[in-house]
């Protein structure tokens, strides 16, 4: 991201000013004056291009930063925030770990020593790997625990940390009340040390189809509910469209409940008690292999037998409704709704 982007807020006092240090890791920083008197913490989040897809078949979710080499104990990090009123949080997405902490504004330079040192040389004890899958307690737990060579796991998770962590994958903002000046300084003298890499991405490419469209299928459900879930392909995003994000527009569309909506519709039929439109995973979140738009009809007893008439009528509905054609290609997406 380059300054330009940033819009800050009418009589803002913060300061924002991107770098890229010469291992290829681009940083966003932001300065903000009024944390100190305000009582706001400082925050830091690097995002890592590598996620869930990237992930070794027989070793998912094997990475996890246990400790550094200037911080060798377990959780120091995690410690440090807690003793000092801060906190810290990692998730997985598909394509990315993001890695979140705050903290008093006054402790930022150190905090920023401390979180940068397991992006440089994580330990990854044998002992704290051990520990770590210990606790895991649904998820990947089988596929970890099932592999009794704790060394070749081992070997698994630096080999992966090799290959996608370094400055080329790797972006960080951090928010502080210090200057522009002393937040560029803090974070060229700490993060100098991440490894350089290139900033190209690993393509994910989905077989196309990802299913036969042709196929109904039919799972018995543990709730009681009755439900008909119609889900396609919507590509990733790209520059001509990942601003306007078009997918917020099939939803509200989709989602809407008036009396001439395609609710309103199957409702005066007596076929649906409720719908739910969804995009897997949340609005803005990127999926390199494109992602998942689900449209479900919770379905009356009237509606389970009109299964057919249902899903036909969708289609139609947003040609007839949407000039669905025409929106397509003025949003630049692309759906096949041969394949609903």
């Amino acid at each position: 991201m380059d300054v330009q982007d940033v819009i800050p807020l009418p009589n803002s006092k913060k300061q924002f000013r991107s770098i890229e240090l010469k291992n290829g890791l681009c940083a966003l920083l932001v300065s903000d004056p009024e944390l100190e008197w305000n009582g706001s913490p400082a925050a830091v989040s690097m995002a890592v291009r590598a996620g869930n897809f990237l992930d070794p078949p027989e070793a998912q979710g094997t990475y996890a930063v246990l400790g550094s080499d200037k911080f060798p104990m377990e959780n120091a990090l995690d410690n440090y925030l807690n003793m000092h009123g801060g906190d810290s949080i990692a998730a997985t997405d598909d394509d990315h770990t993001i890695f979140f902490l705050f903290a008093e504004s006054k402790l930022l330079k150190h905090v920023l020593d401390m979180f940068a040192r397991p992006f440089i040389a994580p330990l990854m004890k044998p002992g704290s790997m051990n520990r770590e899958i210990q606790s895991i307690d649904s998820g990947n737990k089988k596929s970890l625990r099932s592999n009794k060579n704790m060394n070749a796991l081992l070997t698994r998770t630096k080999t992966f940390f090799a290959d996608h962590y370094h400055g080329g994958s790797m972006k960080l903002c951090v928010i502080g009340g210090d200057s522009l000046t002393d937040l560029e300084r803090w974070v060229r003298k700490y993060f100098d040390g991440v490894k350089d890499g290139p900033k190209s991405m690993h393509a994910i490419n989905p077989p196309k189809p990802i299913w036969d469209a042709s196929k109904l299928h039919v799972i018995e459900s543990v709730e009681g509910l009755t439900a008909l879930q119609l889900v396609w392909m919507l590509p990733p995003y790209s520059e001509n469209n990942h601003l306007e994000m078009p997918e917020v527009y099939l939803i509200e569309v989709l989602s809407n409940q008036s009396k001439e909506s395609l609710y309103g519709f199957f409702k005066e039929k007596d076929w649906v008690a409720d719908i739910e439109v969804s995009l897997e995973g949340h609005l803005g979140d990127y999926r390199s292999g494109g992602r998942l738009f689900s449209f479900s009809l919770y379905l009356t007893n009237s509606g389970l037998k009109k299964v057919t008439y249902s899903i036909t009528h969708m289609p139609y509905f947003l040609h007839l409704y949407l000039s669905f054609e025409i929106l397509c290609q003025e949003l630049m997406i692309t759906i096949d709704l041969t394949e609903v």
